[in-house]
């Protein structure tokens, strides 16, 4: 399967979901009022990745804003990971990056340390 690569736009993140090295990343800023259309073929895809993938798989988020709307399908995202992980015993993580100033950031990756409780989320310092 072709790796999945979705520039950034001043509403939407970069998405580089990288099938050669099994890392995947989300990244930048996420205002979009539609984010059902942002990211439901980005689901889908993920989804029929994941029915052939037997290799680890590291997902990392590097986000300087998002919306509530984002948020909502960051759960689903890791929803997804999460049962993957259950169900298959492919190593799968879920690195949550974070500015060590961004305290809102930072609340919504301890949130989902709290919500999920099988997948590993690390929460990861950026150093500036």
């Amino acid at each position: 399967m072709k790796s999945l690569f979705i520039e950034s736009t001043p509403y939407t993140p970069k998405v580089w979901l990288d099938t050669e090295t099994n890392i995947f990343e989300i990244s930048g800023e996420s205002y979009s009022d539609d984010t059902v259309a942002f990211f439901e073929p980005i689901m889908e895809w993920l989804q029929e990745f994941l029915t052939k993938n037997t290799q680890p798989i590291e997902f990392n988020f590097c986000m300087n804003y998002l919306n509530t709307g984002t948020s909502k399908r960051f759960v689903m995202i890791i929803s997804i990971l999460e049962d993957y992980y259950k169900s298959s015993k492919v190593w799968t993580e879920v690195n949550w990056f974070v500015h060590t100033d961004d305290a809102d950031i930072m609340t919504i990756g301890e949130d989902f340390q709290e919500y999920f409780e099988t997948i590993p989320i690390n929460i990861k310092f950026i150093r500036e």
